[in-house]
């Protein structure tokens, strides 16, 4: 049995076998990651030495304030307030998934399964619609339940100071959308049901997608880089939804021998699973190596969707040990915290 790779070193610094735990959810970087995230910066491929990977992740992500407001509505409180609340803090999503990935130098292969719940809310404030005439209240929830099996192969090698790759990703979708009102007519869900709203189950609908990601990275001078990468570049529609390419932008520097922080962002918004709105984010990354066993990335980033914006922190704490590894990542924002993890095992 060859050994189970997760936690690669350079520079004296833990880099993520990321099936996730080295995305900007969990302080680490997207534009710069590290080889293994099937979903990172296709250029960096080539970073972390050949191996299998494993990682898991479970959690949500909501704007500020959506947990309160739909708890309000659904026992029954003060509706004028939480409709209020509702408004500036429209969406929610649950996600957990899990994935295996095998990289050989510059080259990428990866298998994974990931599942989201996403609900985004249209609210009605008109005064004539509250109070004694809530009936007319045309309040609404969008829910999102989607499934995704994906294979992933991919090639990146650094040329001089210029580093490009590419990756082919092929998905199976399985999704359905259901509609929750305050005035539920018949077929829809309703919102005082909305604490449970986010564990909506099963699906009726199926897509396969084909795409591209690619990227790039440049040294710009000693210890400072600069890359690119796009996410999703062949438009589809899934869902109902215009899933369009998202090119991203950063900077890295090392700070010496055992720190770097990486700044980037979002070039343009594009709607992504499962939430039903456009969306772009900001994010700062901190690697740290306390040593040849213990490493520790930090970060944060704010993410916007149709104006309304969260900011989350996250952390993943590294553990070598000779024959076993572990890296363990929380992202911190409103109600439940999205959990990572990712184990390395010799055999």
């Amino acid at each position: 049995m060859k050994t189970l790779r997760s936690i690669c070193l350079a520079a004296g610094l833990p880099l993520a076998a990321q099936g996730y735990v080295d995305s900007p959810d969990f302080g680490g970087s997207k534009v710069f990651s590290e080889g293994v995230n099937a979903l990172g910066n296709p250029a960096r491929y080539d970073q972390c030495p050949p191996g299998y990977y494993l990682s898991y992740q479970d959690g949500d992500l909501k704007a500020k304030g959506n947990a309160s407001a739909l708890e309000e509505l659904a026992k029954g409180g003060d509706a004028r307030a939480a409709l209020a609340a509702l408004a500036s803090s429209s969406w929610a999503s649950r996600t957990s998934g899990y994935g295996v990935t095998l990289t050989q130098t510059g080259l990428h292969g990866s298998v994974s399964r990931e599942r989201w719940n996403g609900l985004t809310a249209t609210v009605d404030q008109d005064p004539a619609h509250l109070g004694a005439n809530q009936g007319l209240n045309t309040t609404t929830a969008e829910i999102l339940r989607a499934e995704v099996d994906r294979i992933v192969f991919g090639a990146g090698s650094a040329e001089g100071q210029s580093g490009y790759g590419f990756a082919v990703r092929v998905e199976r979708w399985s999704y359905q959308r259901r509609t929750a009102a305050l005035n539920p007519a018949p077929g829809q869900e309703s919102l005082s049901q909305a604490p449970a709203l986010l564990d909506l189950s099963g699906t009726s609908s199926t897509t396969t997608d084909a795409n591209l990601n690619g990227g790039y990275v440049v040294e710009l001078g000693k210890g400072f880089r600069f890359g690119l990468m796009g996410d999703h570049l062949i438009p589809k529609t899934i869902a109902g939804l215009d899933l369009k390419g998202q090119y991203r932008a950063g900077l890295q520097v090392e700070l010496g021998p055992s720190a770097r922080l990486a700044l980037e962002g979002d070039l343009n918004e594009a709607t992504r699973m499962p939430i039903t709105l456009p969306q772009k984010a900001l994010s700062a990354s901190l690697r740290l190596a306390f040593g040849p066993t213990v490493g520790l990335t930090v970060g944060a980033e704010r993410r916007t969707l149709a104006g309304s914006a969260t900011t989350t922190v996250g952390a993943t704490l590294y553990w070598k040990l000779p024959n076993l590894s572990m890296g363990f990542g929380f992202r911190f924002a409103d109600d439940t915290p999205l959990k990572g993890l990712l184990v390395r095992v010799n055999s």
